[in-house]
């Protein structure tokens, strides 16, 4: 599912949107460091990886200027005040911090740093260097008007409006994260809408549920995680984080609900981009060979057990049918149950039928087991 359509369209008025379109993270960085000293340019840069180099210590910078890590320390902070209060600064991040409130504000008020940046950044590329200077200037230039919350074991690092309450947060996602396991499986984000459209109609906290703020609100927590079909589900279920080939399998046939060709399942896993590794097309087979989830039901094709699918070849699935039958059965009838079983021609099944050490075709059209 998309998350939500541009910005632009949703968020900022057409002012903005010019301004963000433009939006240049790393000339409006270089225009604020202007009227600093060589020295104090060169510690901001080097403080916060505005060189992409790796952000520096302040002991070793301090060696490479043959200062102490304190003298360091007092530089930034006088570097940091310095274009804070100039008013040329003021005016230059004005527009960008409009755009940083409203979209938090179209997503509930607090998003997690990486969604953050990646919807800023939606237009002119969410590079390594983008993020950047745009993470720098909402850490150093924007930090007082809204609350960082830093990473933890719960949660990754956050960003919020000041009239946000990190309280109310935890008990909607609290409640998102129940109806997620009530699901007992992986879940789109339609089914949890609907959910809590239905049974928390009367919710105290209703306004939250809408698709931008519940999708926000679930990236930021680590216990709940999206699969490559963007289903919802708690970070350690085998078809969430996919750590097995098999469960790659899996997740790839259960999507396509239909049988697949070996070489076909290893074809999607690679769309998928599970991982920077190709699918190999033999290891592929081997799972499905050896795992009894897995029915072959043509001439590499494999079906999931679950779907009804019989193992055995075609002759076999037609006796099986026969016996648990009421009556004798036309070949329409048998046709179509096979079929239900196994992913063959019909040809194959109508040949299967001319077996008559097996079969009896009755005077009326219709087939039986033979001795029975």
């Amino acid at each position: 599912m998309q998350q939500s359509d541009s910005i632009l369209d949703k968020v900022i008025s057409s002012k903005q949107a010019s301004i963000i379109n433009e939006f240049n993270p790393k000339n409006v960085v270089d225009i604020i460091l202007e009227p600093l000293t060589d020295r104090e340019r060169e510690v901001i840069v080097l403080r916060h990886n505005l060189d992409l180099g790796g952000r520096k210590t302040l002991e070793k910078i301090g060696n490479n200027f043959n200062i102490t890590r304190e003298r360091v320390r007092q530089i930034e902070n006088s570097a940091l005040n310095k274009i804070k209060n100039l008013s040329d600064s003021q005016n230059i991040i004005e527009p960008i911090e409009i755009i940083f409130n409203q979209t938090l504000e179209h997503f509930g008020g607090i998003m997690s740093e990486e969604m953050l940046l990646e919807e800023i950044l939606s237009l002119v590329g969410s590079t390594e260097e983008n993020k950047t200077y745009t993470s720098f200037m909402l850490s150093q230039l924007l930090r007082d008007r809204f609350h960082y919350s830093q990473e933890t074991e719960k949660f990754h690092p956050a960003w919020k409006q000041p009239s946000v309450s990190w309280e109310n947060y935890e008990d909607i996602l609290n409640l998102l994260i129940k109806i997620i396991e009530d699901f007992n499986e992986p879940v789109d984000l339609n089914r949890i809408l609907s959910h809590l459209q239905k049974n928390y109609a009367d919710h105290p906290q209703q306004s939250y549920f809408n698709e931008p703020t519940v999708i926000s609100f679930l990236k930021i927590s680590k216990k709940v995680k999206p699969n490559p079909f963007d289903e919802w589900g708690i970070a350690g279920w085998d078809l969430i984080t996919l750590k097995r080939i098999s469960d790659k399998v899996y997740l790839v046939l259960k999507k396509k609900d239909e049988p697949l060709h070996f070489t076909k399942i290893a074809q999607e896993i690679d769309k998928l981009k599970f991982s920077n590794k190709q699918a190999n097309p033999a290891t592929i087979h081997n799972e499905l060979i050896l795992d009894d989830k897995y029915v072959l039901v043509g001439r590499g094709i494999y079906a999931l057990k679950e779907w009804g699918y019989q193992p055995g070849i075609v002759v076999e699935v037609i006796i099986d049918i026969l016996k648990n039958a009421t009556k004798p059965l036309t070949r329409e009838e048998i046709i179509d149950q096979v079929l239900k079983k196994r992913f063959v021609k019909k040809s194959t099944i109508i040949l299967s039928l001319m077996d008559k050490n097996k079969f009896i075709k009755n005077p009326d059209g219709t087939y039986s087991l033979k001795n029975v």
